[in-house]
């Protein structure tokens, strides 16, 4: 009964122009969509359309030409049929992990190290040598997750905290750079956590409610919407909406 953004896999990655999960539902409704219906979006974005179809027991087909967008959506998809025991015992190992970390200072850069030259000049040119630092070690703890899917939403919460701890303008929605002299306020491996944490908990609570459920399937991909007809081509004519 209220417009609630962000619950279970909703709220996992910030994105500008999402849609309001109870929109879609209702067009769903409205749709007359039944089970094991066919609900395409082929400009997905995070992937809300993907969510609720799926969650409404039907088959969801998403298309995006963002890569993000593609992981993003096929990560929250399929988090809604994990075991929650499983994220609790990745998340509480990720933590451990991180928290065994004293000192950035003291953590090699393996991950940084293994991306070409012009790459780590770009990461130098918008994050602080100690503030990369602690970016490489949540990568090297996150890489242990043997779950994909999990990793994948930890990825995605690695994602979310990147704006906020490179020298990005707070505040400011262009691209604009503002090196900070107090650039020891910036805690990458906690910022990391805060999220993690916060990501988690709501999807918990969401999987503990909805264990019963039996939700749809998904088939999420990167691609042009101008090229749909191509990439949903075993689709054409069974499709019962199409909610952009």
């Amino acid at each position: 009964n209220r417009r609630v953004l962000r619950y279970g896999p909703h709220g996992i990655h910030e994105y500008r122009g999402k849609f309001f999960p109870q929109l879609v539902r209702a067009l769903i409704n409205m749709a007359g969509v039944k089970e094991r219906g066919v609900i395409g979006d082929p400009m997905c974005g995070s992937g809300t359309t993907l969510v609720e179809a799926t969650l409404s027991s039907c088959q969801a087909l998403g298309l995006d030409i963002n890569p993000l967008s593609v992981l993003m959506a096929r990560t929250k998809c399929a988090l809604l049929a994990v075991n929650p025991r499983q994220v609790e015992e990745s998340y509480s190992a990720v933590r451990n992990g991180l928290l065994k970390c004293s000192s950035v200072g003291s953590i090699k850069r393996r991950y940084f190290s293994s991306l070409p030259v012009t790459d780590q000049k770009y990461l130098r040119s918008w994050f602080s040598d100690r503030v990369l630092l602690g970016l490489d070690h949540i990568q090297a703890v996150v890489s242990t997750v043997s779950h994909p899917i999990i990793r994948d939403l930890l990825v995605l919460a690695l994602s979310n905290i990147i704006r906020e701890v490179s020298w990005q303008k707070d505040d400011d929605l262009r691209v604009r750079k503002e090196i900070r002299e107090d650039d020891e306020s910036i805690e990458p491996i906690d910022t990391f956590l805060a999220e993690l944490q916060h990501s988690v908990r709501m999807l918990l609570t969401f999987l503990h409610q909805n264990q019963n459920v039996v939700v749809g399937k998904y088939d999420v991909r990167e691609g042009d919407a101008r090229e749909s007809t191509k990439v949903w081509c075993k689709w054409i004519g069974n499709i019962d909406a199409i909610i952009t």
